[in-house]
C-alpha cells in the first residue's frame, strides 16, 4: 500500500530517476540540477528520495524550472526523513508534486526501510541515472533494483575522483553514459523544450590557447560534468589533445 501527500503524476509522464551519494561534490549537485532542470522542462518527472546531496539537488532542479517531481520516502508521511528537508518537500507538494511511501504513518523504521525506497524509486522510474556516486553505497541498490526490474540504466561519466567511483563502474558494466539531458531524452522519444546547448570548446581554446576543464566551464557558464563529457568526445575525436598539467589545446583536426 501506498501512502501519498500531493498527487501522483499521470501514469502516462515519462519517468526518470536521479540518484547519488549524500555526500555529493559541488559540482555532481550543479549536475543533478542541471539534468533534472532539463529533463522536467521537456515535461519528464523526476524520480528521487529525498536525501541530502544529489537527490534534494535533483528535486530542486525540477522545482526550478516549474517541473514535477517525486520524493519517494524511507519514512512515513508524518515523519519524513531527513527532517530538515520538510520545507523542500512542502515545496514539492504545493508545486504539484508528491511525496509517496509504503511505511505506515506509525511504522517503526530501520536500515532496512532505506533499501525498501531504492527499489520503488526503480520501480517508478522509466531511467535511474546514477549521477554521482561511490562503488559502495545506498546507490548501488537502487541499481541492483533496477536490474531486477530490467530498466535501464546510465550514469554521468566523471573523470576518476572518489564520489564518482560508482558511476565509473556503470560505465564499465555498459550503462549509457549521459552528459546531458538530451542523451535520455532520445531515448524517450521526446524533443527537448530548448535547445540544449553544445559548447563552442574549440573556438573558445582557439581564442584563448590551452585551459583546463575547469576554466573551460568558468568561461562558458557550464557545468563542469557537461564540459567534462564533450573534452572526452572531441579528445576522441582528434578534436583536442590533453596537454601535461591537465590543460586542453587544439588537436590535430581542431
Amino acid at each position: 500500500m501506498l501512502w501519498v501527500d500531493g498527487v501522483l503524476p499521470d501514469p502516462s509522464r515519462p519517468m526518470v530517476a536521479l540518484v547519488g551519494t549524500r555526500k555529493a561534490s559541488a559540482h555532481g549537485r550543479d549536475a543533478a540540477a542541471r539534468l533534472a532542470g532539463d529533463l522536467a522542462r521537456a515535461g519528464v518527472v523526476i524520480v528521487s528520495g529525498g536525501a541530502l546531496g544529489i537527490d534534494a539537488a535533483a528535486h530542486r532542479g525540477a522545482l526550478a524550472v516549474g517541473g514535477t517531481t517525486l520524493v519517494v520516502l524511507p519514512t512515513g508521511i508524518e515523519r519524513p526523513h531527513p527532517a530538515g528537508h520538510r520545507r523542500l518537500f512542502r515545496e514539492i507538494v504545493e508545486a504539484g508534486g508528491a511525496c509517496l511511501t509504503e511505511r505506515a504513518p506509525d511504522e517503526p523504521i530501520g536500515k532496512w526501510c532505506f533499501v525498501a525506497r531504492n527499489r520503488l524509486v526503480a520501480a517508478l522510474a522509466s531511467w535511474i541515472v546514477v549521477v554521482e556516486a561511490r562503488a559502495r553505497s545506498g546507490t548501488r541498490a537502487t541499481v541492483d533494483a533496477a536490474r531486477r526490474l530490467g530498466r535501464p540504466l546510465a550514469a554521468v561519466p566523471w573523470r576518476t575522483i572518489d564520489p564518482a567511483e560508482g558511476g565509473l563502474e556503470l560505465l564499465r558494466e555498459g550503462a549509457l553514459p549521459v552528459i546531458g539531458a538530451r542523451d535520455i531524452l532520445d531515448r524517450l522519444g521526446i524533443a527537448a523544450a530548448d535547445p540544449i546547448a553544445r559548447a563552442p570548446i574549440p573556438a573558445l581554446l582557439a581564442e584563448r590557447g590551452p585551459l583546463t576543464a575547469e576554466a573551460i566551464a568558468r568561461a562558458l557558464d557550464l557545468a563542469l560534468v557537461e564540459v567534462l563529457g564533450q573534452l572526452t568526445t572531441l579528445e576522441i575525436e582528434g578534436t583536442l589533445a590533453l596537454e601535461p598539467g591537465g590543460r586542453y589545446r587544439l588537436g590535430t583536426r581542431g
